[in-house]
């Protein structure tokens, strides 16, 4: 962190999962289409749980009794006839509802669930309207309607029937909400009538442990036998649930996942102890929720990263041409796939986690890279000489991609293959101050790719706390929840601590202003004295 101390198959049912899921938090199954296979129908029309948005053009929603998924029917939508008008293309655009409702208005749609911050939805459709458009429509206490991101945001349908499943989040501000299937067409441009059918849907409530995460971000504890690391983390977790946390981002190497992953070079010894596996059990069987506090691009020096034993050629190199021992060259598409690849084996390999929290993407701590690779590509992609200082817009622009490439295809691999597991990442409060350097969380927020924002708001004033909590969720809680940091210490301020009043002020102010949850900076820190404090400050007391 940038102001941290420089411490240490899917199966074809996504159901299963999310029973698993709700009860290791203790609440049950909850699906909340009332009618997913279309079984009671009145005529041809789907009685409940579905409805139709009529763009233009004429369509027809029905209940098909031809080759349903499950049971005896599946929903309908028949694409009939053109919109046409004077000087207009003729058009149709339109989608199948899955909950109800209209589309234009919050009347018959879902209600959207307290305490949750997103959804998880699966369906399985088939038809001839291809690509369809999935669609996702929310609706604030004054009917005002809103687009939410989702990803993937089209599908391929065929006549044969396939699972369509993903995530979104929910704005804190939305009362109402409503999820469709659909295509906008025109004719001129090829477009085609036609239909589709969906069957067996579920969308089902994303919660935080218990509804309120208070966490705490942890440093790997230390133990240089399996004895003593395991006496560690007994005490570590025993001692944050005293206080009232509820999850734990757990700080995780590189090395750690490589040598779990048998790659050659790697040789963490709590690794090879499964220190991570037991976390995990531990802090699951005391109902605590664990998230992986990773870094992609950043803490990759030999002792604790694997990319420079394994790619020296990968660093990360300065201005001034000095190659770093700790930084990896994020423009390289092969560092980024990599990446992907030892996030993708770490959930593989403990498909029980919670979450994975990505610390402060972007470059080393505000630098750019300038190796030849660099250097290269930067003069195929744009014509120019990467020099520092020089071609600013085109530098900003270029650093902000190569994050967002990562962060995007991290969330699609998710949805593709562990669609449960919450994707959150860290960073500056305010107004999105260092998108230019690849942290563009507030872009990642509106296209869906996180399920929550955590802004590190250090400081010693709970005036200035609460100020830089409300820019930053001016900036972001349109799209996704905003979930304040805040530290015992951190780098600006070391050897000194934070007091512990400010601390309780700080948990107030969150709560005041809405967010759901808090997280500390870190659980290293934490002295004998802190405790009380910051139990008081979580219980409300």
């Amino acid at each position: 962190m940038k102001n941290a101390i420089r411490t240490s198959r899917f199966t074809s049912c996504l159901l299963i999962l999310l029973a698993a899921l709700a009860m290791r938090a203790g609440e049950p199954a909850e699906n909340l289409v009332s009618n997913p296979g279309a079984e009671e129908v009145k005529g041809e029309k789907p009685a409940r749980g579905f409805g139709v948005y009529v763009g233009a053009g004429k369509m027809k929603l029905s209940a098909s009794a031809e080759s349903p998924h499950s049971g005896k029917f599946a929903a309908r939508l028949t694409l009939e006839d053109w919109h046409r008008a004077t000087n207009m293309a003729a058009q149709v655009s339109g989608c199948l509802l899955i909950g109800g409702g209209n589309g234009y208005t919050p009347k018959d749609a879902m209600p959207a669930v307290d305490g949750a911050i997103g959804y998880v939805y699966e369906f399985w459709a088939r038809g001839t309207i291809s690509p369809a458009k999935l669609q996702v429509w929310t609706w604030d206490e004054k009917e005002n309607r809103s687009n939410v991101s989702l990803m993937p945001g089209t599908v391929t349908l065929t006549e044969g029937w396939q699972c369509v499943r993903g995530r979104f989040a929910m704005p804190r501000a939305a009362k109402h909400f409503a999820m469709g299937i659909g295509t906008g067409v025109k004719q001129a441009d090829g477009g085609k009538l036609g239909w589709l059918e969906v069957d067996d849907a579920s969308i089902q409530p994303v919660r935080l442990a218990e509804g309120e995460l208070r966490a705490f971000w942890s440093s790997t504890v230390k133990g240089d036998t399996r004895e003593k690391a395991f006496a560690a983390l007994d005490e570590r977790l025993t001692r944050l649930k005293s206080l009232g946390i509820n999850t734990i981002f757990y700080w995780t190497p590189s090395l750690c996942i490589a040598t779990r992953a048998g790659m050659p070079q790697a040789d963490d010894p709590a690794a090879g102890w499964d220190l991570f596996g037991e976390l995990l059990r531990r802090a699951h069987g005391m109902g605590m929720r664990v998230h992986a506090w990773y870094s992609p691009w950043i803490y990759k020096e030999k002792s604790r990263g694997y990319e420079l034993r394994a790619h020296p050629d990968w660093a990360c190199v300065n201005g001034e041409g000095k190659s770093s021992r700790e930084g990896i060259c994020l423009a390289r598409s092969d560092v980024r796939a990599f990446q992907l690849e030892l996030l993708d084996k770490l959930v593989e390999q403990y498909p029980s986690l919670d979450g994975i929290h990505i610390e402060e993407p972007g470059y080393p701590w505000g630098d750019y890279c300038y190796c030849p690779h660099c250097k290269q590509q930067f003069r195929e992609l744009f014509g120019l000489d990467l020099t520092p200082g020089a071609h600013e817009a085109a530098r900003h622009n270029w650093a902000a991609f190569c994050s967002t490439d990562f962060m995007a295809r991290l969330r699609e691999a998710l949805l593709r293959k562990h669609p449960r597991v919450l994707l959150s990442a860290n960073g500056s409060p305010g107004a999105n101050p260092d998108w230019y350097i690849g942290r563009d969380w507030t872009l990642w927020a509106r296209r869906g790719y996180l399920d929550f924002y955590v802004p590190q708001v250090y400081t010693e004033s709970a005036e200035d706390f609460a100020k830089r909590l409300r820019e930053t969720q001016r900036q972001i809680e349109p799209w996704c929840p905003v979930i304040p940091g805040m530290a015992l210490t951190w780098s600006g301020i070391y050897p000194r601590r934070n007091k512990t009043e400010t601390l309780q002020a700080e948990v107030r102010a969150a709560r005041e202003a809405g967010a759901p949850g808090v997280v500390f900076f870190e659980a290293g820190h934490l002295k004998d004295d802190d405790g009380p404090a910051i139990q008081s400050a979580l219980s409300g007391k």
